[in-house]
């Protein structure tokens, strides 16, 4: 099949891992540069980053600039092999490797599947006592089989038609939530639909008069059908989750949740943390488990947990300086708010409903096509099942 074994060195331009800017110098968090770490790192495109850093940072630390389409793994402890593709110029840090595929020799998304399909044999080429840990040099070593750079395209358009389904729904769940941003902010804040004046029928209200903090702690293996979802799961400014982590992963300061729980990150709360359970799960101490007073109030209360003003509230009244938590009792839960009436209340819910859904099962039909896409990867790759450049078909 004209196939070639090399290695990843063979076909890339350049394979190395990056850096950390000095945390002492706080300016050089202050930048428009994404800086990657590991548990960004989600076997998916990565468009955004938590933090991003200054010229200045690149130039006084080993953090390099990675071209887009940069093919990332990570190198140690639990999220050794997890994998990404940059979708745009990028740093990451010194836990990530970077390999930066030569185009004339490799597709970047053929390498990317080719890891994908083989990250149970990397994980187990890990090594180190206290946890598992890959080295650049390992990783540079590693051989694939290689078809002509032609067939390696289809084969990665096909892959990635898959992958491309699951970026679109993400986007059709990120633009559901803008629109419903927009609107709360209409009625809530601006009250666009009673002329720009707030009615006089509005009650005068606190942040725990429209949501329930539940704690209900668990242990672990007591639920072990249920995904676990720690704070860092949770993405920044999404109101909808898209990944969990395996259940055995769950060990202490655990709590469940339900369907249409809404999770808001605690732990350094500016972050922006704030989604609806698409199922019922279990999380950590370290994210509000919180229920809408009336299942009819879910979009007023999801958007206004969801509102910058609330994320400030929580922000002001956290305790701690180098790792402040959110507090409900006596501060978040105390926040004065303006309730509406039940029927406007209602009215907004039947507004927003199909965009609320949208966004919170959006994981379900991700979940689907992935593992349509992992059922055929092993096959392409190896070239079990050819498709041909000239044909369009296998």
């Amino acid at each position: 099949m004209n196939r070639q074994v090399l290695t990843i060195e063979d076909v890339c331009l350049r394979v190395t891992s990056g850096g950390t800017p000095s945390r002492r110098v706080s300016a050089f968090f202050k930048g428009d540069i994404p800086w990657l770490k590991t548990q960004e790192l989600r076997d998916t495109w990565v468009y955004e980053t938590e933090e991003h850093i200054t010229r200045d940072a690149v130039n006084q630390s080993s953090a390099k600039l990675l071209p887009a389409h940069s093919v990332m793994m990570a190198m140690y402890g639990a999220t050794a092999g997890k994998l990404a593709i940059l979708g745009s110029e990028m740093t990451c840090n010194q836990a990530a490797c970077a390999m930066v595929v030569d185009p004339d020799k490799a597709d970047y998304r053929y390498l990317y599947y080719s890891l994908l399909n083989d990250r149970a044999r990397i994980v187990d080429r890990a090594n180190g006592a206290a946890q598992q840990n890959l080295s650049a040099r390992a990783i540079k070593a590693l051989e694939y089989s290689f078809p002509p750079i032609e067939e390696q395209r289809v084969i990665a358009a096909t892959l990635g038609a898959l992958d491309d389904k699951i970026e679109s729904n993400r986007r059709a769940s990120k633009l559901a939530q803008e629109l419903l941003r927009a609107r709360f902010r209409a009625w809530f804040t601006e009250y666009l639909p009673w002329g720009g004046k707030r009615p006089v029928d509005w009650r005068e209200g606190k942040l725990r008069d429209v949501v329930d903090l539940v704690r209900t702690p668990t242990k672990p293996g007591c639920y072990p059908q249920r995904p676990y979802v720690p704070i860092d799961t949770i993405p920044m400014d999404s109101l909808g989750l898209s990944h969990s982590r395996d259940n055995s992963e769950a060990k202490s300061s655990l709590f469940t949740f339900e369907a249409d729980d809404i999770l808001l990150g605690a732990m350094r709360v500016y972050f922006h943390r704030v989604a609806l359970a698409p199922y019922a799960g279990i999380t950590r101490n370290t994210t509000f488990v919180l229920r809408p007073k009336s299942r009819s109030h879910l979009a007023f209360a999801l958007l206004t947990l969801d509102d910058d003003a609330t994320i400030a509230h929580a922000n002001a009244t956290s305790k701690g300086s180098t790792m402040p938590y959110a507090v409900w009792d006596g501060a978040l839960a105390e926040m004065p708010l303006f309730i509406p009436p039940e029927e406007t209340i209602e009215r907004f819910e039947n507004e927003c409903a199909p965009l609320v859904e949208l966004v919170r099962d959006q994981l379900f039909q991700s979940t689907k096509l992935q593992t349509l896409r992992d059922a055929l990867l092993p096959d392409l790759v190896s070239g079990r099942i050819r498709v041909l450049a000239e044909e369009g078909a296998a």
